[in-house]
C-alpha cells in the first residue's frame, strides 16, 4: 500500500533528523567542552572558538531600489547603500554643508573590475 510506504518513509525521515540533531547538538558539546579544556593552558583559543560563533557570514545578496524593484547588481547595490548612508548621514537642518567628495576606487570582486 503507497499510504503505508509514505507514512513508514514519513517516519524514517522523522528518525534520521532526530539523529542528525542530536549528532550536531553532541558535536557543538564536544567542542565547547574542548574549549573550555583548553582555555586553562591557552585562553586565546576560547575566545577564538566564542568569537566563531559570533561572525556575521552573510552579504547583502539583494536589495530594493527607490522603484521598489529588486536589485542585485554589485554596483547598483553599492549605490543604493551609499544613498542611504549620505541620507541618514546628512545635515537637512544645513542646506550648505554638502556631503565630502571622494574619487571612489572601482569596485572588484576576486580580482575582477566590475
Amino acid at each position: 500500500n503507497d499510504q503505508t510506504r509514505i507514512k513508514e518513509l514519513e517516519d524514517e525521515i522523522g528518525l534520521v533528523t532526530y539523529q542528525i540533531k542530536e549528532a550536531i547538538v553532541h558535536h557543538l558539546d564536544q567542542g565547547e567542552k574542548k574549549a573550555v579544556d583548553k582555555s586553562k593552558v591557552n585562553p586565546k583559543y576560547f575566545y577564538s572558538y566564542a568569537k566563531s560563533f559570533s561572525k556575521v557570514k552573510h552579504s547583502i545578496s539583494a536589495l530594493l531600489n527607490r522603484d521598489k524593484k529588486l536589485v542585485t547588481d554589485e554596483r547598483e547595490l553599492a549605490n543604493i547603500l551609499q544613498q542611504q548612508f549620505c541620507s541618514v548621514f546628512s545635515d537637512t537642518n544645513n542646506p550648505d554643508k554638502s556631503p565630502p567628495s571622494f574619487t571612489l576606487p572601482p569596485l572588484r570582486r576576486h580580482d575582477t573590475e566590475l
